[in-house]
């Protein structure tokens, strides 16, 4: 009894997930919705495509050009540009990475939980929390950036918990991992900028006393998301 119950136990999270993940597929019916900012990325992608690299295009001129996609990151319409590029229709490219986005949160957040507060429940806690929050469902039914941006940076943040706990190389790698996460998300969008700092502060503050061995991690990690 107490092993099937301990099996339950392990089950549980993988129900709770994909209950969520089954409710956003009903919700969204296989579509991602476009804002102005989801048509300007699909436009660079279209441009990618057709071999004019990172350029919007300017319909406001008689004779319409491209222009620099100065106003945001590239790694969003990058990644988009390169799934589309496989076959996948460009429409469904955003679907995919909204859903893959979404499972990966909310798995993050699961992990996050237990690892903050020890056990299942906590995790379960997290997960259901960050579902009931009044943004955290509605970004993965966008066309936006922030479909890479948050699972990447809870992984960051989760990279730097498991640093906390580990040693020698694990740490290194738990820390490359985290300093890899912040740079790349602020390839993603530029408010990443706020997480160089972040991680600066964490690792000597996560330390059961700041050294000059966490300081020096710190400056390193920093730079390396550089």
């Amino acid at each position: 009894m107490n092993r099937v119950l301990a099996q339950l136990k392990r089950l549980l999270p993988f129900a709770v997930i994909g209950g969520l993940v089954l409710w956003y597929g009903y919700v969204g019916q296989g579509h991602v919705a476009y804002t102005m900012d989801s048509l300007t990325y699909r436009d660079v992608v279209l441009n990618i495509l057709d071999g004019h690299g990172l350029v919007s295009t300017n319909t406001f001129d008689v004779t319409p050009g491209f222009f620099p996609l100065l106003q945001w990151p590239p790694a969003y319409p990058v990644v988009w540009a390169a799934l589309a590029s496989t076959g996948i229709d460009i429409d469904v490219v955003p679907v995919l990475v909204a859903l893959a986005g979404y499972i990966a949160t909310l798995s993050l957040m699961y992990l996050i939980g237990k690892k903050l507060v020890g056990g299942v429940v906590p995790g379960i806690v997290s997960v259901l929390l960050y579902a009931a929050f009044p943004a955290g469902f509605p970004i993965f039914n966008f066309a936006w950036s922030e479909t890479l941006f948050v699972p990447v940076m809870l992984m960051a943040f989760l990279s730097v918990l498991k640093a906390s706990e580990s040693a020698g190389k694990e740490r290194v790698a738990w820390l490359g991992v985290a300093a890899l996460c912040v740079g790349v998300n602020n390839w993603v969008r530029y408010t990443g900028v706020i997480l160089l700092p972040l991680l600066g502060v964490s690792i000597p503050l996560m330390a059961n006393g700041p050294s000059g061995r966490e300081i020096k991690e710190s400056a390193l990690a920093v730079g390396a998301s550089l």
